[in-house]
């Protein structure tokens, strides 16, 4: 399972684990939460596709990036609407980082190969996902590290 239960579970999922309670109330609360949270997480892209991590004029967060990404297919996966336009603007953003590492912005970190290396191989991971990525940068990503 992903790191993303709200999207994956309905209320009837949450109750046979033993947490919150079950009824079309609920899902439907749990449906408009995870609907804020996509039009919020929208908010914070940037014009380059990268996302900020408290707004959109803030620095870019590579991992965020993914992360979100992520996110968002996850939650189109679960019958979300999600905006298309974002979203591709996001994955061209990530083949970015894939293709040239040195774009991946460090935001203080200290150790620059290691997180380029984890960021490519994440959004790599996020690209593949939905056929996205070809074998040969797939490839590419593999034998940096």
């Amino acid at each position: 399972m992903d790191s993303f239960p709200h999207v994956l579970l309905s209320g009837d999922d949450f109750a046979q684990l033993g947490i919150g309670t079950v009824g079309r109330d609920k899902d439907k609360d749990t449906a408009e939460k995870i609907r804020l949270g996509i039009q919020r997480l929208v908010e914070k892209q940037k014009t380059n596709g990268g996302f900020g991590l408290w707004d959109s004029k803030g620095p870019e967060s590579a991992w965020l990036t993914a992360y979100a990404v992520h996110f968002l297919l996850n939650a189109a996966d679960a019958g979300y609407e999600i905006p298309q336009t974002a979203v591709k603007r996001a994955m061209e953003r990530l083949l970015v980082y894939v293709r040239r590492p040195g774009s991946i912005p460090l935001a203080g970190y200290l150790q620059k190969d290691p997180y380029r290396a984890a960021v490519r191989a994440y959004a790599a991971f996020v690209l593949v996902r939905v056929q996205a990525l070809g074998l040969g940068d797939a490839r590419v990503v593999y034998q940096y590290r």
